[in-house]
């Protein structure tokens, strides 16, 4: 295994320990006070276009490195998607309040 081969996995455990227990533990959170508040809608935007990016000039590349971390977190960001979906009567209450 080579120096570039390390450098892949290393950045790819990094990125799934981020997509695949960080957003995991975000969308756990969304779930249990039923509301998105506090997460900004176009930020996660811009994540999910860039996690689709990458997902796609990994499928380019035949690079999993780049294909795996990327797709758990654009999985992530769909379902934080669907919240801001569900949660979007709670959210508007919560900015009445606020």
């Amino acid at each position: 295994m080579d120096t570039i081969d390390m450098v892949g996995i290393t950045a790819s455990v990094i990125s799934i320990i981020y997509t695949g227990f960080g957003m995991p533990v975000q969308i756990y959170k969304n779930y249990t006070v039923k509301s998105t508040a506090g997460l900004s809608l176009s930020m996660m935007v811009l994540l999910y276009f860039t996690l689709v990016s990458w997902v796609v000039y990994g499928v380019l590349k035949t690079d999993w490195y780049i294909i795996l971390p990327n797709f758990i977190g654009s999985i992530s960001v769909t379902i934080i998607f669907l919240q801001f979906w569900f949660y979007r009567k709670t959210n508007k209450v919560l900015q009445k309040n606020a």
